[in-house]
């Protein structure tokens, strides 16, 4: 599956992903795993929290995260 960049909403990333969405507790970085591929990918808000733009894929160990969708 192709990774998709830019999002409008946190609804739409789930949708992409098939599953939850996740957000740093101490900042607005999100968080989605994709399952076939088993791997972590990395959003966050532009300003004005316009869209949602791909930092990268992540590596480690996560930082504490709350799911925030569904």
């Amino acid at each position: 599956m192709k990774v998709i960049r830019t999002f409008d909403s946190v609804g739409d990333l789930a949708e992409r992903f098939g599953g939850e969405v996740f957000q740093e507790i101490a900042g607005e970085a999100l968080y989605v795993y994709h399952k076939t591929d088993n791997h972590w990918y990395h959003y966050r808000w532009v300003s004005g929290r316009r869209e949602i733009v791909l930092v990268g894929q992540h590596s480690g160990e996560l930082p504490l995260v709350v799911q925030v969708y569904p």
